[in-house]
């Protein structure tokens, strides 16, 4: 739902930041697939 907002006021870059050892990258994904759905 925020990045359909941000996208709606004109941003067209998105970046997910994570940090290790342990890097979860499920935020990542998540864009991904709703950047794919649109």
């Amino acid at each position: 739902a925020q990045a359909q907002s941000l996208v709606d006021l004109g941003v067209t870059l998105l970046t997910i930041g994570t940090s290790g050892p342990d890097y979860d990258l499920r935020g990542a994904e998540a864009l991904c697939r709703w950047r794919d759905r649109r």
